[in-house]
């Protein structure tokens, strides 16, 4: 009876060891038109101020990458380019649609579903283009590992 109990109070001391979770460094969305200008809307968790250096710590704890979440509406024949160059992109889909790759020769066609992911390394270049008839929203993560 004493081990059990005592093996009950090793276990209710010993609390197993989690990290939290890492939530984006900037959150917003975009609209873009078929002639590439967009409009967005942004949440950003970025100190303000360059000197604030318990601030930039707090915002990315323990040297975790930094994020950045945006969600796109791309209209009809709307280009989506890299907006940050050193930073990898995942793509996923929230809606129905078809993005065309057109930095490659012949442009390479990417069928796009609710829930679809597209891993675009920061090594590659490209240039996506919703070649499909009506609006495609899609969710595009980018972190610099």
């Amino acid at each position: 009876m004493r081990f059990v109990t005592g093996l009950f109070f090793l276990g209710f001391c010993v609390s197993p060891v989690t990290m939290a979770q890492v939530l984006p460094t900037s959150n917003g969305s975009c609209t873009v038109s078929p002639s590439g200008v967009m409009g967005c809307n942004w949440i950003s968790a970025v100190p303000l101020r360059n000197g604030d250096e318990g601030a930039k710590k707090r915002s990315n704890p323990q040297g975790h990458p930094d994020r950045i979440v945006t969600r796109f509406n791309l209209s009809a024949g709307a280009p989506l380019t890299k907006a940050v160059e050193e930073q990898d992109m995942l793509i996923i889909g929230m809606g129905e649609g078809e993005l065309a790759n057109e930095a490659k020769a012949p442009p390479f066609h990417i069928a796009v579903r609710l829930g679809s992911v597209l891993l675009l390394p920061k090594e590659e270049s490209y240039l996506l283009r919703n070649i499909g008839k009506q609006e495609l929203d899609i969710l595009v993560i980018q972190s610099n590992r």
